[in-house]
């Protein structure tokens, strides 16, 4: 790919980024000359850029999404309290969106992410790590994270040869498409860490004839997963 045309897009999306920020916000030493400052600023971004940039093909539909995803993301945020995004956010998450569905679950979270990472308020509580927490999500499993967002669930909890099984009511999870993979998102969700499954009542365990278990579990948020949830999904 000709190298000219890489820098020469990631220097314009770079801009376009700045553009969206308030210029006291972006002087790295306030004793040098602002313009000095905001050029730096530009080809720092620019470099990450152009890593996110370089593997894939630099068309005007590609350059334009990521564009409106910087732009639609940034600009929820009061232009006073704009910061500059950490560079483990901003590039892992626009190479993620070039795979995902415009407008899809998944995209909606990126541009959360990339929001609250450029407001002032919240970029602290920003973990690097949940760029790729989304990244590893089905949109299945993004639908079962807001549900149990406001309510514990109870199911059933089948373990046989250290292997274990979640059983659910037709009235569980209804926002589901794949339902038969409920069992398989649930063991995902709590490998992950973003769910926890305690047991509703420890004497009601029951041992099955071939030395399986059976009890009832409450499925719900770990604090890992209500902290990621929060974080990516806009305030009301």
């Amino acid at each position: 790919m000709d190298a000219k045309i890489v820098k020469d897009a990631a220097s314009d999306l770079a801009k376009d980024i700045v553009q969206n920020l308030p210029i006291k916000e972006i002087y790295r030493d306030a004793l040098s000359p602002g313009a000095k400052q905001v050029g730096y600023l530009i080809e720092d971004m620019a470099k990450t850029l152009r890593l996110v940039l370089a593997p894939a093909q630099v068309t005007a539909i590609l350059q334009d999404r990521f564009r409106d995803f910087i732009q639609s993301s940034i600009g929820k945020v009061p232009v006073e309290r704009r910061v500059i995004p950490s560079d483990a956010i901003l590039g892992p998450a626009l190479e993620a969106i070039r795979f995902e569905t415009e407008g899809s679950d998944i995209e909606q979270m990126f541009s959360e992410l990339l929001r609250k990472a450029s407001d002032a308020l919240t970029a602290s509580c920003v973990h690097p790590s949940y760029v790729r927490t989304i990244r590893d999500l089905s949109p299945d499993e993004a639908r079962m994270l807001a549900e149990l967002a406001p309510n514990n669930i109870i199911c059933g909890e089948e373990t046989r040869d250290s292997w274990t099984t979640y059983h659910f009511s037709s009235e569980q999870f209804l926002s589901v498409s794949f339902r038969e993979n409920l069992d398989l998102y649930t063991n995902r969700l709590i490998s992950a860490m973003l769910v926890e499954a305690h047991n509703v009542s420890f004497d009601r365990r029951v041992t099955l004839i071939d030395k399986g278990t059976f009890a009832e579990v409450r499925l719900r948020l770990s604090r890992l997963g209500r902290h990621f949830f929060e974080t990516v999904t806009p305030e009301d």
